[in-house]
């Protein structure tokens, strides 16, 4: 069998086409593994980790200029409506001392 020494930088050559297939396959598979636990992480870290809504927005604005995947982005985008529903629970809650 062939030693596939260059294999790495070869990408158009047929006789590795199979092994560099499967290596993009592994690689496309991790990288929607490591999407899935930071999309993960976001929605743990919003539902227990922030207290506030103004804490919540400030780190979704920290964010905002960062580019990233399309199922990240998403998911950040989707959190905006989130911390907006803890804001209106909050002022919910304030109305509730005042009063």
């Amino acid at each position: 069998m062939k030693k596939l020494t260059s294999f790495e930088n070869d990408v158009y050559n047929q006789d590795v086409l199979l092994q560099w297939t499967a290596t993009f396959e592994q690689f496309k598979t991790s990288i929607l593994a490591i999407e899935t636990d930071i999309i993960q992480l976001i929605t743990e870290t919003f539902k227990n980790k922030l207290s506030s809504s103004e804490g919540a927005f400030d780190l979704l604005n920290k964010f905002r200029g960062i580019k990233t995947r399309d199922r990240i982005e998403k998911e950040l985008s989707a959190k905006y409506e989130d911390v907006l529903g803890r804001y209106n629970d909050e002022i919910e809650e304030m109305k509730k001392l005042y009063h």
